[in-house]
Parts: C-alpha cells; structure tokens; sequence
C-alpha cells in the first residue's frame, strides 16, 4: 500500500498506455447532445462525460486482455465494469476534494518528473522527447494541460494516500501469540486400536441383536419415493461397438490429423520489431559492443517478453533467410535485424522443441474408436427419426422396441440411483419432471444416445424388508458392534493409564511416537486429527476419541513453548508483522476513504451515463 505513494498511480500510467496502444481517438462525446458535461460530481470535482468514457474503456480493454477475448458491453455489465469504474473515479474526486480542503498540492517539478518517467513519452535515444509527448496527447485529444493536471491530482492524492497508509504497525503482542501458537511443540504418544485388539472377540450378532438393529436404525434401511418407470434406450457407445471401421478409412482419418500426430521441430522465438532500420541497426550495435542485451532492449520499450513472444513456430513460420537464421541460432542469443512482415526485427530463441512423430499403430485403435462413434451417431440420427415418427403415430415404449434398435428396460428411480442410465444429467432430468399422464417422448442423452421413458407408479418411501437386506444390516450392526467395543476397551484402558497401572507402549494396538511436532507438520504416520486433539490437550493427559472410524487413545508426554528468539521464529515474525501492518494500513485507508466519501457532496447523472453506454454498445 505504500509503496503507491511513491510514484504516479499504475492506474493513470495504464490509462494513457491504453490510449496510446489502442487508439482511443479520445473517446469524446459524439452523440452526446445537450449540456451534458459530466457523469457526475463529488463536491467542486466534476466527472467529465470523457473522463469516465476513456477510464471505462480502459477497463474494458484491461479485461479483454485477461480473458483473451472483447467482451461486449452487456457482459461488461454483468461483470459491474461500469459502476467499478466509476466508484473508483468518485473515491479518486473524493479523495481530490479532500486535498484541497487540506491545502495540499505538488508543483510543476513534481509532474514533470513523473512525465520523464512514461516510457510512451521517449525518443529512438529512450530519452523523454517533447515531439513525443505533444505528438501523443494530440493524437489523442487531449491537451497538455488536461494530462498533467491529471498527473498532479494523481500525485496530490498518492500524497494524502501515504499520510494514511505509512508508518502503520500492529502491536507486537499479536505477532508474539501467533509465533507461540505457530511454533509451540509437542510430544506425544497415540495408539490406534484395531479389532485384533480386542480382549473379547466380537460375537456374530443374533437374531434379536440383528432385529432391534434393523428397528432402531429403520431410517437406514428406508427407500424413498421412487418412480417406476418403463425405459426404451439407445446406448451410443454400445451401438460404435457393432460398427464396422476398415483400415483404410482408419488410415485416411489419421491422415487427415498428420499435423497433430507429426509435429516438425520447433521454437519459442521471442521477436522485437523495430519502427525503422536504423533503429534496428543501432540495437545490433549496442549488443555487439556489449553496452545494451535484449533484456534491457525490452525494457526500454516498455515491453516484457511475453509481449513479444511468438510462442512455440517451425521453421515454415518465416521466410527462407529469416527461417534458417532463427533455427540456426543459440539458445538465449539475439540475432539480427532482419527484415520481417512487420518491418526490421531482432528475434531470439529461448527454446528447442524437437520434432515429434507418433506413429498410426499406434493411434489405430483410438482412431478407430473415433470413426465408430462418428458412425454410430449417424446411426443414432436415423433411429431418433424413426422414433419420433413412431411416438407422434401413438406407438408405446413396447412398440419402439420391437420396430427401433432402442432397447426395452425398467427402472425404480430415485435421487439415490446413479448407475447406468441414471448417471446421465438429461435422463436425471427426465425422470424427475416425468408424470404418469405424460405421453413419452424422445429426449438426447448427454452422451449421444437417445431415451424415451413413462411412469407407471409412485411408490411411497418403504421399508426394504429385513430378509432382503439382510446381510447389508448385519455388516452395518457389525460397525457399530466393534466401534462400540474398542470405545469400550479404550475408555478401561484411559483410565489405566491416568491411574498409572499401565505404561502406553503395554496396551497393544498400532503405536505410534511423535516428538517436537508442530500444528503445521503432517507426518505420514499421524492425521491432520491426532494432532490436533494432542494440541487441546494439557501435559500428561489422555483421551480417546474416534478418528474417522478409528479409535485411537492419545497421551500427551511433552509441551515445549515456542522459541520467540529462534532465527525461524524471527523471520515469522517479520513476515506476520509485514502482513498485519498491511492489513492495519489497509484498513485505516478504507475507514478513512469511507469518511471522506460520506462528508462529500456526491451528485451522478444518470442521463449522461445511459448516454455515454450508449455509446459502447
């Protein structure tokens, strides 16, 4: 946060970047009639129609540019672009407003050092030109004027910015009960208990036992509502399964896909075009001579190697001469000038892609695949014709199956029923909306194959009868069984321990020590669990507890408080006391932007901003 009061805002620089590389002619006010000068007004500071135009497209673009595409201004509005844009113009007036009731300001000296500072404003020599400049602001309707005031406002409010934001500390007594709770350690002891632990071995469950099980856990064993309905499907993948796929039509589809399967050696060439060859010839130089590299090139320019990357191109991407000097060329070395499509140019490669060759053995079988499917989609598109005609003639499921290729089957859906059919969201979808006076009709499955169901009856959620389940409830009460028996055993065995009559490592069971262990350390032989209840717990106590689905007794042996003077603990120290200043700093601007916002005099003319959207659709 501070370090934004030391130099003109990213905003302001991106905003005249933005103008400068794509070329918004000032945006202006064509059709925009009438008196209407501003959007909006924060006390004395007024919104211009311009101002929020030229900001609000520079959103836009910064937002085409992380997405990859233009969005257009509906979906713009759907994101809030607008009211982020002008919320940020209007905190940027309040704050504005606030500076002057202050008195503050900077001078001439002040702006004109930020000017020197935008790379857009330079010549061939990289110093700031005054050709340039005027060139720039010209060409894009604004006046120098407009633009360093623009430069001072954004400089005066870094100013009151600062005033808030520096010098911010949070107490140290918050860092320090952090490090304690960070690097505070234990020792201790868990013993995970199993059924071979048992002292009596568990009993088979008898009638009764199995009975009240069935009847106290009923909920467990309840089908819900289900539909019963009749189904005539067409599975999309089993019928590619009948297609027939020759070798020649195998071997034509691979050649149709040569590129992807054979790829010729290739490069990642990053390319830096120049306005004019002496330009170009004057870089050469610099690097021949050592004074400058294609690093600093780019950074004179204002440009990162991602903008100019070429990405991953073979050799046919140029011409001839070009072509071989690129792939002839060094890792990391720039070559150059050349003359390029877009003028004299440096290139340099960064990487070797070698050539990739797979051969059609071994894609055949997936290819083959591919054509099948292809088939039977066709296949598919003749069937769902077919029985559409049948279903508009009044056929029933039954008939679909005797005259189509679709297949007759049931089903008793419910939520719960996920497998086969089930799995597919459209056939999900169908079943649920489905009633019993509903005509069936053909619905396209998610994967390609077609479906057509009824309802023949709603069945109330029931009960499954407790000799059809049987041996599900009797693995379930079998759970149970033993979950209760080890916590049984374990709470006898806690005691023991707390009474001293028996060491830990005497007990049996899976046992395993841990010594010096952190919150955050996560040995592969404790859970996320364990270390956590050792960390509730005081020296030398004990507790049981189930860890999900294993019981497992725990003793604490050792609490080692936190080292505050280690070298560990001191750079947390700085790290958290860095981040909770941010945060406090963050948090002073905020309250502070909201009270100035509050005492301004904050007046938006809709009108002028439906005028202004206007524009953008």
């Amino acid at each position: 946060m501070a370090s934004q009061s030391k130099s003109i805002s990213k905003y302001f620089v991106w905003i005249l970047l933005g103008l400068l590389i794509i070329g918004l002619g000032g945006f202006g006010a064509s059709g925009l009639s009438g008196t209407m000068r501003s959007v909006g007004s924060v006390g004395d500071r007024d919104i211009s129609i311009d101002e929020y135009a030229r900001a609000l497209r520079q959103e836009l673009a910064q937002t085409a540019q992380q997405f990859g595409q233009t969005l257009t201004f509906e979906q713009a509005q759907l994101f809030g672009l607008p009211q982020q844009t002008l919320s940020r113009l209007v905190l940027q007036k309040a704050i504005e407003v606030e500076a002057d009731r202050l008195g503050l300001s900077v001078g001439d000296e002040a702006v004109l050092e930020q000017l020197v500072k935008v790379s857009a404003f330079r010549g061939s020599d990289g110093q700031f030109s005054r050709e340039a400049y005027t060139f720039a602001l010209e060409n894009n309707r604004l006046s120098e004027a407009e633009f360093e005031d623009g430069i001072r406002q954004e400089t005066t409010r870094n100013i009151v910015q600062a005033a808030v934001v520096t010098g911010n500390v949070m107490p140290s007594v918050f860092t320090e009960k952090m490090i304690d709770f960070l690097l505070e350690t234990r020792s201790f002891t868990h013993v995970q208990l199993n059924e071979a632990d048992l002292a009596t071995p568990l009993q088979e469950a008898t009638e009764a036992q199995l009975q009240a099980y069935y009847d106290e856990n009923i909920e467990r064993f309840t089908v819900p509502e289900s539909k019963q309905l009749t189904i005539a499907s067409l599975d999309l993948t089993q019928l590619s399964e009948k297609m027939t796929v020759s070798d020649e039509a195998v071997a034509a589809f691979y050649e149709k896909q040569n590129a992807l399967y054979n790829q010729p050696e290739r490069r990642i060439v990053e390319r830096l075009v120049f306005s004019d060859a002496q330009s170009a010839d004057a870089a050469a130089a610099a690097l021949e001579n050592g004074t400058s590299d294609f690093d600093a090139l780019l950074e004179q320019r204002g440009l990162s190697a991602a903008d100019v990357s070429l990405g991953a191109i073979d050799q046919s991407f140029f011409g001839q001469g070009t072509g071989a000097a690129v792939f002839n060329a060094e890792l990391n070395t720039a070559i150059g000038p050349f003359s390029d499509d877009l003028g004299a140019a440096m290139f340099r490669v960064t990487e070797v892609l070698p050539a990739q060759s797979t051969p059609l053995e071994d894609v055949a079988d997936q290819l083959r695949q591919e054509l099948a499917l292809e088939l039977a989609a066709k296949e598919v598109d003749g069937v769902s014709a077919q029985a559409e005609d049948l279903l508009a003639a009044g056929a029933t499921l039954e008939d679909l199956a005797l005259e189509t290729d679709l297949v007759l089957s049931t089903l008793s859906y419910h939520a719960g029923v996920a497998e086969g059919l089930a799995s597919d969201q459209a056939f999900r979808q169908a079943a649920f909306e489905v009633k019993s006076e509903d005509f069936p009709e053909l619905i396209r499955l998610d994967n390609g194959g077609l479906a057509a169901l009824r309802l023949d009856e709603t069945q109330a959620p029931r009960p499954q009868p407790l000799p059809e389940i049987r041996e599900d409830a009797m693995k379930a009460w079998r759970v149970e069984a033993l979950r209760k028996a080890l916590l049984a055993q374990a709470d006898d065995l806690k005691s023991q321990l707390e009474a001293k009559t028996v060491r830990i490592e005497e007990i049996g069971g899976m046992l395993r020590q841990e010594t010096g262990l952190n919150r955050q350390e996560r040995p592969a032989t404790t859970t996320a669990n364990v270390i956590e209840r050792a960390f509730e717990l005081a020296p030398d106590a004990v507790d049981v507890f189930d860890d999900a689905g294993q019981i497992t007794l725990i003793l604490v042996t050792e609490i080692m408080a936190a080292d505050r003077q280690s070298e560990l603990a001191k750079d947390i120290m700085q790290e958290i006391t860095a981040q909770l200043s941010d945060g406090l700093s963050q948090d002073l601007f905020e309250a502070y932007v909201g009270q100035i916002q509050a005492r301004a005099d904050v007046s938006l003319n809709q009108a002028a901003l439906n005028a202004v959207h206007a524009n953008f659709q």
